[in-house]
């Protein structure tokens, strides 16, 4: 996580501007840091508001224009535009995160999920790389900027949007309703790329930069039965045969995926990766037809989604008395979709590896994005 709170000096100031980093500074970044993560902004809290609004200050105390600040609201949560005037020679650059975070139950933590824990050099808490860092790192950069008298070539524009974790409503707002806000040049995602330091020496050792994002799509497995009574169990158990069909799912892995942009990648962060992983990101930029190679990357979490569209069940229902035999059980079923992969592809590969006994059909919205995954 500490590798990206380097990006928004490297990308707003000269070099010299952005290794000085006062012990002021830093305590504002670290204070403003633990103030985001005590904000419970998962779905269903109604935090996101508030912690736009503590944003929103944070900018106005460091000389932003009231005018610029825009707090949007949509339903619970809400996005926050803000911008940081130029000197109007180009469209504006746009800089992106989220406020949200997945919902995180307390009993299931080993701390407290929204309050911020250092250990070790390490920093724990619902959302420290996923992704209020990066929150941090953008607004503090912004007001050290400001503070500093510094004037960018074109505008600066900030754009957290509010529930990027669920159904991106706010996304679609800025898009449709407020694009005169956020129109740009181009834009900078601050959930994307990120790097690496050694663990032993702090040297950097990787800086990604992300090319795109995987398609998204959720998906329903439900089993159908007649039911019963518990005391006159039958074989056709609607919980079994979807018991059964995610075993199904757990065992298949879906083929292998490359493009340009991957194979690049691999190359480039094999030799400095190092080890067995290191060593089968280089034989896989290679030869991306070498199954050991894609087997071992495959078994890190960090870089599974990288070589093929991924499938996991995440929640269940089913059932509706505890003496009655079941007459629906459905999962979830959440997919990260290869680019160049159509999601309507995946449901029915999907649909083939669980058999016809369990329906597959898609639950709730598809996000489709252009491009090519983390490179």
């Amino acid at each position: 996580m500490n590798s990206r709170w380097l990006l928004p000096f490297v990308l707003f100031a000269p070099l010299a501007f952005a290794a000085d980093l006062s012990p002021a500074a830093r305590k504002e970044a670290r204070d403003m840091f633990e103030r985001v993560i005590a904000f419970k902004t998962s779905q269903g809290l109604g935090q996101v508001p508030a912690m736009a609004s503590y944003l929103a200050s944070e900018l106005r105390s460091a000389g932003f224009d009231e005018r610029d600040i825009h707090i949007l609201p949509v339903d619970e949560t809400a996005s926050l535009v803000a911008r940081y005037r130029g000197r109007g020679k180009g469209k504006p650059v746009l800089l992106l995160a989220h406020m949200d975070v997945v919902t995180a139950n307390p009993a299931e933590w080993q701390r407290d999920p929204f309050k911020l824990i250092e250990e070790n050099g390490y920093f724990f808490g619902r959302g420290t790389s996923d992704v209020k860092s990066e929150i941090v790192a953008i607004t503090t950069a912004f007001m050290r900027l400001r503070r500093a008298g510094f004037v960018p070539q074109r505008d600066l524009i900030i754009a957290f949007t509010g529930d990027e974790e669920t159904t991106q409503a706010t996304t679609r707002d800025l898009v449709e309703r407020h694009r005169d806000l956020i129109d740009a040049d181009y834009a900078l995602n601050g959930d994307g790329g990120g790097g690496t330091f050694a663990e032993d020496t702090g040297k950097a050792q990787i800086f990604y930069l992300q090319g795109a994002e995987k398609s998204y799509a959720t998906f329903e497995l439900t089993a159908r039965n007649a039911g019963g009574h518990s005391s006159q169990p039958r074989d056709d158990n609607a919980i079994y045969e979807l018991a059964d069909a995610l075993k199904a799912l757990q065992a298949y892995h879906f083929p292998v995926r490359w493009n340009e942009w991957t194979l690049g990648s691999f190359a480039a962060a094999g030799p400095a990766t190092g080890g067995d992983l290191g060593a089968a990101m280089s034989r896989f930029a290679a030869n991306p037809e070498d199954t050991a190679a894609s087997d071992r990357i495959a078994r890190e979490p960090g870089y599974v989604g990288r070589t093929r569209t991924t499938c996991v069940a995440t929640m269940l229902k089913g059932g509706h008395a505890e003496n009655a035999l079941a007459q629906t059980a459905a999962a979830s079923v959440n997919c990260r979709i290869f680019p160049g992969t159509r999601w309507e592809d995946v449901r029915s590969e999907l649909q083939t590896v669980v058999g016809d006994k369990v329906e597959v059909k898609q639950a709730g919205r598809a996000f489709r994005f252009r491009g090519i995954a983390d490179a």
